[in-house]
């Protein structure tokens, strides 16, 4: 049986907007998808990074119940493991071994399934709606793409399946998601037009601004232009976005009225994420991405970190075969 040390990887989908000024002349309202696969190799002594693309790969339906799926995937796997997960969990596992046969690709996609629910806060409900696309045939990898994106809208999780039926007239577009989204919604949160964009940037409006009302606007309080007009008169995005998420985050302190640190506004958005990861308040972690650009780094290191503590558990509760090597990492038997 051939040994396979495994790069653990994370397929996350990181809400970092764009501007891009289309061919049409029009800004979709549009944000980057970023699947980050992340990886790492444990050793006592130092860890190992690296990048890793994974392909999507299509499922077909395999009907089976939630008692022949917890008894086909281990007879040692406990009752206390059977009740992390949603009920369908066990479905989906066996759909994935039965059509992919590289466990690091499996170890991949339900670690972004389970991200989703320690640090999205996804219910039970919610996860089970996204298991069931996967088991019912859906490419997992498209479906959890859609599903971040999802979690950073006001809209009723079902825009899932819709976004993902909407695959093939969109897919290969560097924003297909969120175009095919726009177009479920019919541009509810607004549209720029190219010389909008430009009359923006001239009015002291930032780059930074408009990723982020463009990311602010899908939850359905204010239209990017709504946004972006405030902006323009003076108003700051952190007023907005405690207005949109409840929170309560202090303005920066600046010099002459002039961010002292772009890349901290651009990832502001992100304290929600790091505050999860680090069992922070989002105001905290708000603070520490406004006066420090080295925030960005550790949010990697969290994230790899949390993958790596997913994946461990997979495989001690007998849901993924594998071991733990305090040298090499997480080693699957293939």
């Amino acid at each position: 049986m051939k040994k396979k040390i495994i790069i653990l990887g994370i397929c996350l989908v990181l809400a970092a907007g764009t501007v891009a000024a289309v061919a049409s002349g029009a800004y979709n309202n549009q944000n980057i998808d970023i699947k980050s696969a992340l990886s790492k190799v444990f050793s006592s002594e130092k860890s190992e990074k690296s990048l890793v693309q994974k392909d999507s790969v299509q499922t077909d339906s395999i009907s089976l119940n939630d008692d022949q799926n917890k008894s086909v995937i281990s007879t040692d796997l406990s009752d206390k493991a059977i009740a992390l997960y949603p009920s369908n969990f066990y479905s989906m596992v066996e759909i994935l071994k039965s059509n992919i046969s590289d466990t690091e690709s499996i170890a991949d996609i339900l670690a972004s399934y389970l991200y989703l629910r320690d640090i999205y806060g996804l219910n039970n409900e919610q996860l089970e709606y996204i298991a069931g696309l996967i088991t019912n045939g859906a490419d997992p990898n498209s479906i959890l793409d859609i599903a971040y994106f999802w979690a950073d809208t006001c809209e009723d999780i079902t825009i899932i399946e819709q976004i993902y039926n909407k695959k093939g007239d969109y897919e290969g577009g560097r924003f297909w998601i969120e175009n095919a989204y726009n177009n479920i919604t019919k541009n509810v949160h607004g549209v720029l037009k190219s010389e909008e964009i430009n009359n923006y940037l001239s009015l002291g409006v930032t780059v930074s601004d408009i990723q982020n009302a463009n990311t602010l606007s899908r939850k359905g309080v204010y239209s990017i232009k709504q946004i972006l007009d405030r902006i323009a008169g003076g108003d700051t995005m952190i007023n907005i976005i405690n207005e949109v998420y409840g929170t309560s985050i202090s303005q920066p302190v600046s010099l002459f009225g002039i961010s002292e640190n772009e890349k901290s506004d651009e990832s502001i958005l992100n304290s929600k994420e790091l505050a999860a990861l680090e069992n922070k308040q989002i105001e905290e972690s708000a603070s520490e991405i406004l006066s420090d650009e080295k925030t960005a780094e550790r949010l990697v290191e969290k994230r790899n970190e949390k993958n790596a503590e997913l994946v461990k558990q997979l495989i001690n509760e007998g849901i993924l075969e594998g071991r733990i090597d305090k040298d090499l990492g997480v080693v699957f038997d293939e």
